[in-house]
C-alpha cells in the first residue's frame, strides 16, 4: 500500500527498495539475527511424525514447505507466518490461525499454537512487569516497549528483558537481555559504544547507508526487537518519530515529508 500510494511522490528507485524492504504491513522491514545458527539445537526432522501432524492438527510438511516456514521452525522458531491450524471435536471441525513452533519432550515432536488474540492487552502484568501509560503508549504505536524491563522467569528468577508486540498474533513476547549481543557494525554501518549502550538500552537509534543484502542503500531507525530475537529495521510514521525518538529532520527533510508506514 505504501509503495502504490507514495510511488510518483517519491520516486521509482526509492520506491522499488522501499517495496523490498517493507514486510509485517511496513512496521517493520527485515531483521538482524544475532544468534549463530550452528550452536542452536535443530530438530531432527527424521523424527517428526507427520501423520500424527496431520490428523491431529491439519500441518503437513507441503504446507509449512510452500508457505516457505519449515527451515526455520526446524530450529525451534515460531512461524513467520500465520497458519490454519484444524482439528475435530464432537461439534465437527474447527479452525483458528496461529504461530506455530515445534517442541520436543522425551526425543517426541509436538507442536505449540500462539492463536491471535482480538486485542493487545497491556493492562494484566507480563511475567511480573506491569506496564505504566508511557509504556502502553510506545507498546502500542511503536511495538516495542524502548527500555530494558525486569522480568521473572521460571522459579521466580528475575532476568532483564526487551518487550515487544508480535504483530501477529497481538501477544507480548520477550527476548532476555542476555541474549543479545550488538556487532560492531549493521549492514555496512560501523556501531560507536555510545549506539550499542543506547541499542542496548531497548532506544531506536537512526543509522544511514546500510546496506541491503541486494547492495541497495537505505536508511532506517534500528532497535531490539523481541518478536526477531533480534534488531528490527522501521520506518515510523513521522509524528512518532517527532513524540517517541524526538527526531524532527531526517537527512535534512522535515518529518512530515518522511515516509508514514502504518
Amino acid at each position: 500500500k505504501v509503495y502504490e500510494d507514495r510511488k510518483t511522490e517519491l520516486g521509482d528507485t526509492f520506491c522499488s527498495l522501499l517495496k523490498n524492504q517493507l514486510t509485517n504491513n511496513g512496521t517493520y522491514a527485515g531483521s538482524l539475527n544475532l544468534y549463530n545458527m550452528d550452536s542452536i539445537k535443530k530438530v531432527d526432522e527424521s523424527q517428526i511424525n507427520w501423520d500424527e501432524l496431520k490428523s491431529k492438527f491439519g500441518i503437513t510438511k507441503e504446507m509449512l514447505e510452500e508457505k516457505g516456514v519449515l527451515k526455520d521452525m526446524l530450529y525451534f522458531k515460531k512461524s513467520s507466518e500465520l497458519l490454519t491450524v484444524s482439528y475435530e471435536t464432537a461439534n465437527g471441525l474447527k479452525q483458528f490461525d496461529a504461530r506455530v513452533q515445534f517442541t520436543e519432550k522425551d526425543n517426541n515432536y509436538s507442536l505449540r499454537f500462539y492463536p491471535v488474540k482480538e486485542n493487545i492487552d497491556l493492562s494484566k502484568p507480563y511475567m511480573g512487569y506491569t506496564f505504566t501509560d508511557e509504556d502502553q503508549k510506545n507498546m502500542l504505536e511503536t511495538g516495542n516497549l524502548g527500555k530494558v524491563a525486569t522480568i521473572k522467569t521460571y522459579g521466580d528468577v528475575e532476568k532483564e528483558a526487551y518487550l515487544s508486540v508480535d504483530p501477529l498474533t497481538k501477544e507480548v513476547v520477550h527476548v532476555l537481555k542476555d541474549y543479545i549481543k550488538i556487532k560492531d557494525e549493521i549492514n555496512g554501518v560501523p556501531i560507536t559504544d555510545d549506539m550499542k549502550n543506547q541499542i542496548l538500552d531497548g532506544k531506536a537509534v537512526f543509522l544511514e547507508g546500510m546496506k541491503s543484502a541486494k547492495e541497495n542503500t537505505f536508511d532506517a531507525f534500528v532497535q531490539i526487537d523481541a518478536n526477531r530475537h533480534g534488531i528490527g529495521f522501521s520506518w515510523p510514521k513521522p509524528e512518532l518519530i517527532e513524540n517517541i525518538f524526538d527526531v524532527t529532520h531526517i537527512k535534512g527533510v522535515p518529518i512530515d515529508n518522511t515516509i508514514q508506514t502504518k
